[in-house]
């Protein structure tokens, strides 16, 4: 009899290991929110790098720029 009248309120019962289902199914919207806020973090700082290294020598960028400038002097040499 008690079993009728609890179905009768609505109620339902399921196993813990599916509402820990239901729940972090519904909670997923800020775990990609937070995700989504690391991602733009670290591109935030890659790119701060990359604006603090692109005038440094001792990288490939930094090799290749000192060495077109060396050929463009090399040229305005010649021509002179």
């Amino acid at each position: 009899m008690s079993n009728q009248s609890s179905m009768s309120r609505g109620e339902i019962y399921i196993p813990n290991n599916e509402f820990n289902h239901i729940v972090q199914m519904a909670s997923d919207q800020p775990i990609i929110q937070n995700q989504l806020d690391l991602f733009n973090e670290k591109r935030e700082m890659h790119l701060v790098s990359q604006k603090a290294v692109k005038n440094w020598g001792n990288t490939l960028k930094g090799q290749r720029k000192k060495r077109l400038l060396s050929i463009e002097e090399k040229q305005k040499l010649a021509e002179v």
